[in-house]
């Protein structure tokens, strides 16, 4: 059980690690904006400066906050969602490509009067209407699940989910991932824990012309994670069933019966959590399983017009992995047969690299090194960050990460495929007043080849690292 306002924290599927507050030589940190700026000749695009998600600073006196979700419904129109005083959690919009002010999740201080809150998803369908959802520690210590919707622009109080009630501190509600279509027509799974036999199902729960219904079981699913939706009433989910790992399918607004995915059984403790699903039956997953020496390699898994082909090995990881765990920390899919995954390897100990692998036509290339982030990380520990790579076509991606300098400071960079080239990473600049005050790249989305939003965190004077966001054009 988690304790009195213990944490919180923006993720989407899996949870993710605290990130280091960044201090400069004098132990202060930057204020203001922070430049986020990109070579054209590196990497094909450019991104405006950064700046202060505004608001956040007024939120609270908590040391750390950080920009950890964004969702798009067209350029310039954007919602994002973050934490401040490390517990609590805030959104923000953009509308015609200003930031407004920050808010706090509308209702929660009700649901969660000194509560831990944590957003897991966020998703837009149309500019001014987006939905997010999570969970929130209650006052009896119980972990219920949430829905909060935005209707023209406003968001409303933050709701349980219909028909899916924690009744005692024993029992756990999460909703995990949200996709949603157009205006108040949005879809969302989770999992909760059942009173009477202890066990996790997973469960789906719709919102129709704004409306959220009752959630309803997932059959024969024990938890529900990732999310993928290319259409209304065509959706897939990942989770897990008492067999393993499954997908499940919602073809023309039917569940079907969890599907096993073929190759999984042949590797040890495979896990899934990616997904990304570009047209009905067309879907892509990423994970991890147990390979030679105990060591946690990536693995991936396409199905094709509605069949599930067998899961593999990400090629080329076994060779660069000659030190330490790999995992895909990110997957994004162009279009059918077309996507990318990124995350890091271990080169050594006490050495982490950040890798790319794409996939064309169906067949997934060698992974590489990200390039250029050789001669970045210094320090020795680089990687793509959790939801930090966006795929809005084919050979034409976003991502995102960090690196450590040689003086163990944490730094920010980013790197662009254009049509289908992968061009050099480039590091996130510091202003050029403190130019040793780097921003971390913590979550990424496109709306089109070139358009993208970026936030995270960056070091400002004392104790504290502040949300930021920027945008590439």
């Amino acid at each position: 059980m988690v304790g009195s306002r213990r944490w919180a924290a923006v993720v989407a599927a899996v949870a993710v690690a605290a990130v280091p507050v960044m201090l400069g030589e004098a132990g202060v940190a930057l204020a203001a904006t922070r430049p986020l700026m990109i070579s054209p000749a590196s990497a094909g695009w450019t991104w405006s400066l950064g700046q202060t998600v505004p608001g956040v600073p007024a939120l609270g006196p908590g040391e750390f906050t950080t920009l950890g979700l964004i969702a798009c419904a067209s350029e310039g129109n954007c919602a994002a969602a973050g934490t401040f005083n490390t517990v609590d959690a805030f959104l923000v919009n953009e509308v015609s490509g200003v930031w407004r002010t920050a808010i706090p999740i509308p209702g929660m201080a009700t649901l969660s009067p000194g509560g831990s809150v944590t957003i897991r998803s966020l998703a837009c369908g149309s500019p001014g209407n987006c939905s997010a959802v999570g969970w929130y520690q209650a006052w009896n210590d119980v972990i219920q699940g949430f829905v909060v919707s935005e209707v023209n622009g406003t968001w409303h109080n933050a709701v349980q989910v219909p028909g899916v009630i924690a009744p005692s501190g024993t029992v756990t509600v999460s909703v995990e991932s949200v996709a949603c279509f157009s205006a108040g027509r949005c879809t969302a799974v989770g999992y909760f824990q059942d009173p009477q036999d202890g066990i996790f199902y997973g469960f789906v729960v719709n919102e129709v012309n704004g409306v959220w219904h009752t959630a309803s079981r997932l059959p024969g699913m024990h938890g529900a994670g990732a999310l993928s939706c290319p259409s209304p009433g065509n959706c897939t989910t990942i989770g897990g069933t008492f067999g393993g790992n499954y997908a499940q399918s919602e073809v023309n607004g039917i569940w079907r019966t969890p599907v096993a995915i073929p190759g999984l059984a042949a590797l040890t403790l495979p896990s899934l959590r990616w997904l990304s699903c570009r047209s009905a039956g067309n879907c892509t997953v990423a994970g991890t399983y147990v390979g030679y020496g105990g060591l946690t390699q990536p693995l991936v898994a396409s199905e094709v017009n509605g069949t599930w082909h067998k899961a593999t090995p990400v090629p080329g990881m076994a060779a660069l992995t000659t030190g330490g765990n790999a995992e895909a920390t990110s997957l994004s899919c162009g279009a059918p047969g077309n996507c990318s995954i990124g995350g890091f390897y271990g080169s050594g100990p006490g050495i982490q690299q950040a890798f790319i692998a794409s996939q064309v036509n169906g067949t997934w290339h060698t992974a590489v090194e990200v390039p250029g982030t050789a001669a970045l990380n210094k320090g020795g520990f680089a990687q793509i960050f959790y939801y930090s790579l966006a795929c809005p076509t084919a050979g034409n991606c976003t991502a995102g990460g960090w690196y450590t300098t040689s003086g163990g400071w944490w730094a920010g960079f980013a790197i662009s495929e254009i049509n289908g080239t992968w061009h050099t990473a480039v590091k996130i600049a510091g202003t050029s007043l403190h130019p040793t005050f780097p921003v971390i790249i913590q979550a990424l989305t496109c709306t089109s080849p070139g358009e993208c939003v970026a936030g995270g965190n960056g070091a400002y004077p004392g104790p504290v690292a502040e949300a930021w966001v920027a945008s590439q054009s």
